[in-house]
């Protein structure tokens, strides 16, 4: 009698300790994912701001600005990618990726060059919002993509949500043509600012083919290496392509001794006076950690509808606080058509998710019937 009551006792103890841990388990995958969203909204959000002072103030130094992006984030990773060797000559030496090089060589020709392309348009007069909702409207291309490679057609309430946003972004770029350049340009002048507009357009939708294939060579090569790559591929795809951009180095050099020479129009920082663009791009540049960071924090603890989620809305305060905040011109069909490019990565990545969720189990089909 003594022995059973002892057994139901240590089982009792037993299962609580183990519902404890459970609840201690599940607050802290609740706290991870409040700082993740935290990160995603405080982070990208003042990152986007920043890029607009930017290129606001300087609209060719797309260069300078993702050279300092891809500078600082390859710093940042490469202390977690030494080891000590006795075999190195420095003593240290990187720790062997867990994918062939030649794979990340390919990922960074086609990161790279998008990566450019997305703050080279600035340069061609592209806005801001404009440029956050084409760049949200990213999975247009990849079925795209996906279909010109694989032949791969998607469902039919996901093939009308790419229909509708492929009509969205269409209309978005139509209404964005700009009239003039100013009030008193010529009319040669303001052909000439058109036709630069409507390249910086081309480059956009180019940006977006590369990042879609991109997207889907690393589906492929962690489909044969496995998905326990995310860290170690951001920094190899961001260090292996810093010397790319030696190929625009006369342009990184000009900008660089432009800031330089702001110094009227800086800001006082512990009584030296920096130029202000340097003290935006180096904010710009620790906000974008600290979003990338959020992102993949969110990913580890949640799934891809979550995230799609939080980055579509995160999107969208940031695209109000542009047309709020800089004055950026935003017409009705502009709200319509940003309301329905976000509203159907929403609705595309619910139909994704639930599409790649396994089938209840047949014993749950049974207790059902």
């Amino acid at each position: 009698m003594g022995t059973t009551r002892r057994r139901r006792m240590e089982a009792e103890d037993g299962s609580g300790k183990a519902s404890t841990k459970a609840e201690a388990e599940r607050k802290s995958r609740w706290m991870t994912v409040a700082i993740s969203l935290c990160c995603i909204f405080g982070g990208c959000c003042v990152n986007v701001v920043l890029l607009e002072l930017i290129v606001k103030s300087d609209p060719s130094c797309g260069s300078l600005v993702t050279f300092a992006q891809f500078l600082f984030i390859s710093v940042e990773g490469l202390a977690g990618r030494l080891q000590w060797s006795r075999h190195s000559a420095l003593g240290v030496e990187l720790r062997t990726p867990g994918i062939p090089l030649y794979c990340y060589f390919v990922m960074v020709s086609m990161f790279w060059v998008s990566s450019i392309m997305n703050n080279w348009v600035f340069h061609y007069h592209i806005s801001l919002p404009l440029h956050s909702v084409f760049r949200s409207s990213s999975m247009v291309m990849n079925v795209l993509t996906a279909f010109a490679i694989y032949q791969r057609i998607p469902s039919l309430p996901k093939s009308l949500t790419i229909v509708l946003m492929t009509v969205a972004v269409c209309m978005l770029a139509i209404v964005s043509v700009p009239e003039s350049k100013n009030a008193t340009s010529t009319d040669d002048e303001n052909d000439a600012f058109r036709l630069e507009w409507i390249t910086g357009v081309g480059i956009l939708f180019f940006a977006q083919f590369l990042s879609s294939l991109l997207g889907i060579y690393q589906e492929r090569t962690y489909r044969t290496y496995g998905k326990a790559h995310a860290k170690e591929s951001m920094f190899f795809t961001h260090f292996l392509s810093l010397p790319l951009f030696l190929l625009s180095a006369n342009e990184i050099i000009e900008t660089v001794w432009r800031w330089n020479a702001l110094t009227s129009d800086g800001l006082v920082i512990g009584g030296v006076v920096l130029p202000k663009m340097w003290v935006y791009l180096f904010f710009n540049m620790f906000s974008q950690w600290i979003c990338i960071r959020g992102v993949y924090m969110l990913i580890s603890n949640t799934n891809s509808l979550a995230l799609t989620v939080a980055l579509s809305v995160r999107k969208f305060v940031s695209l109000i606080f542009s047309i709020l905040y800089f004055r950026n011109p935003f017409t009705f069909y502009h709200w319509v058509g940003s309301f329905v490019v976000i509203g159907g990565a929403l609705v595309f990545s619910y139909y994704e998710a639930t599409e790649k969720s396994p089938p209840p189990p047949a014993s749950s089909k049974v207790a059902k019937e």
